[in-house]
């Protein structure tokens, strides 16, 4: 009776331990991850030709240039960040595209660079210097919450919480 107790605790322990491992909260592989459609526009304060008004939601109203210039494959990461200061979410750029945006910010300083999520403008910095290493900064008053799911919504097996 003791020994077949014994099995019965170790068959159960096997199963349980494999049906952990079975659900570790990743989706099924059939199931593909959907990534947030993410555009990287120009922009400017002033209308032009060509270009449509965005509102961010500050109430700010940018004009976004027609030319995509960053989707999200050229995305490698989304990291939600957290500091003293607020959160912000890091976006890191395949090495082709940390290439070109280099390359576009130092040729279009002092305009605005449009972050869109989803349709949505999430922030229009201004190009203030080349952005070198592939690394941008999307900022605009996320409290922690709010950037955690911005950057799961861009990169969901990607989107993890850093401090800085």
């Amino acid at each position: 009776m003791r020994r077949r107790a014994g099995i019965l605790a170790v068959c159960l322990a096997a199963g349980l331990l494999w049906g952990c491992s079975q659900d570790s909260g990743a989706p099924p592989k059939s199931e593909k991850i959907r990534w947030a459609s993410v555009r990287v526009q120009l922009a400017s304060t002033e209308p032009q030709a060509g270009h449509v008004p965005m509102v961010d939601e500050s109430g700010r109203t940018v004009h976004v240039g027609g030319d995509v210039l960053f989707d999200e494959r050229d995305l490698v990461a989304a990291r939600a960040l957290h500091g003293r200061d607020g959160s912000v979410v890091e976006l890191e750029f395949t090495r082709p595209a940390a290439a070109r945006l280099a390359e576009v910010t130092e040729a279009n300083l002092g305009m605005l660079l449009a972050f869109i999520v989803e349709q949505k403008l999430i922030s229009a910095p201004k190009i203030l210097t080349r952005i070198d290493g592939g690394i941008a900064y999307l900022s605009a008053d996320f409290d922690r919450d709010a950037a955690e799911k911005l950057a799961r919504r861009i990169r969901p097996e990607a989107g993890g919480e850093a401090s800085r």
